[in-house]
């Protein structure tokens, strides 16, 4: 699940710089979750043609978070904003106060 979620995300970043067939590949594979078969099927190419594209644009997406790094910095903020709610809801609100300020200095 959590490299499905990792692909949606970096298409959402960046899909901009994918290929228009890239972008339709990652999508159908990782966002609707079809099959190699089903993606051949409804772009008319070979199953072959489809992992090689899928893989392509799968290695430029790594590359690009590598250089730009919004994947990580969203899992850092995301696992922040978990730990300050566990402060709240501990009732450590002068802790929570201090990871928020800690939060809102790294980003």
């Amino acid at each position: 699940m959590e490299k499905e979620l990792k692909y949606g995300l970096y298409l959402s970043w960046y899909g901009g710089l994918l290929t228009e067939r890239q972008r339709d590949v990652v999508s159908m594979y990782y966002d609707y979750d079809l099959s190699l078969g089903e993606i051949s099927e409804n772009l008319g190419i070979t199953r072959q043609a489809v992992l090689d594209c899928l893989h392509k644009a799968c290695l430029a997406l790594d590359e690009y978070e590598s250089k730009l790094g919004n994947y990580s910095r969203y899992c850092r903020t995301r696992d922040a904003l978990a730990a300050i709610k566990k402060l709240i809801d501990e009732g450590k609100n002068e802790e929570a106060s201090a990871a928020i300020e800690a939060l809102t200095e790294s980003v």
